[in-house]
């Protein structure tokens, strides 16, 4: 008797779940997502945000960059669907504005795009942009100056098959910084001779880009605002400058200065006059 009763049961709460599912899509909160039109967009947008910070190599050679692009449908499509991309200078003046951010488009010298089209086959969701950056032709300081850095924003301008871009995530704004072969974090261990309070030097450096072979860090220990140029030759020997803006003692001298391909290592002798002694310094900055 309790194995019918139970068959009883299992029927019927079959019915009132198939029934509870008819009265569903009957109710007028219900939205059958099947008549959604298809939006194309950029996933890495719609998941990260529409920045895109950006370090690229300085190189004369161009730079590839890609990234996907996507046909967001609740169903295959049955046709291949052309997604046309694009600098979108509008865009930046607008973003800038809504963010109070200030940064500056990146000149057209320094960016190309071969191909505007991205063809996703029928079928497929997903297809690559790609693009080339000419870093050569980017200043590698200003592009590092956090307020008026260079961006470049890239728009899906417009898509065939029936697909509309996204006005929300349809647009990446990729944030460019440049960078040469030396930038880098560095951990520098030495020896300041100073009359009244020798010390060693134990304490991490960045050597920040200045152009193709020259990068700024930290004059000895003496904080921030203290900096100096490391300019690397030809033949590896390392020549140092005190920029304007630094505090450190324009009239340093320079005894040695090497550059090590093989460690990635400078080493550093310097010093600069005072009333009371010279400051001597002797550094060896190595990658971290």
């Amino acid at each position: 008797m309790k194995k019918y009763n139970f068959l009883s049961f299992f029927i019927i709460g079959a019915f009132l779940i198939l029934g509870m599912s008819a009265c569903l899509k009957d109710d007028a909160h219900f939205t059958d997502f099947a008549g959604v039109s298809a939006i194309a967009d950029i996933p890495t947008s719609a998941n990260n945000g529409v920045e895109d910070h950006k370090s690229f190599l300085l190189s004369t050679a161009p730079t590839p960059f890609s990234f996907d692009v996507k046909v967001e449908s609740p169903s295959a499509t049955v046709a291949n669907t052309d997604l046309v991309l694009g600098a979108d200078k509008a865009y930046l003046a607008k973003y800038n504005s809504a963010n109070g951010t200030n940064y500056a488009l990146l000149p057209d010298s320094s960016f190309s795009i071969a191909n505007a089209t991205v063809t996703i086959p029928a079928g497929s969701k997903l297809g690559t942009f790609t693009m080339n950056f000419n870093t050569s032709k980017i200043d590698p300081v200003k592009a590092a100056d956090p307020d008026t850095g260079y961006a470049l924003p890239i728009t899906i301008k417009s898509a065939t098959n029936g697909v509309t871009p996204s006005s929300n995530f349809g647009t990446k704004l990729v944030i460019i910084s440049i960078r040469n072969a030396y930038e880098g974090q560095y951990h520098s261990v030495g020896y300041f001779m100073h009359p009244t309070s020798p010390r060693a030097i134990n304490r991490d450096k960045f050597l920040s880009t200045i152009n193709s072979n020259t990068v700024q860090t930290e004059f000895a220990d003496l904080g921030a605002a203290a900096t100096m140029q490391l300019v690397v030759n030809a033949d590896n020997s390392v020549k140092i400058l005190i920029p304007g803006s630094s505090s450190a003692n324009p009239a340093t001298v320079q005894t040695a200065g090497k550059y090590d391909p093989a460690t990635k290592s400078f080493t550093l002798g310097y010093y600069y006059v005072a009333a009371s002694g010279n400051r001597v310094i002797n550094e060896v900055i190595s990658p971290k």
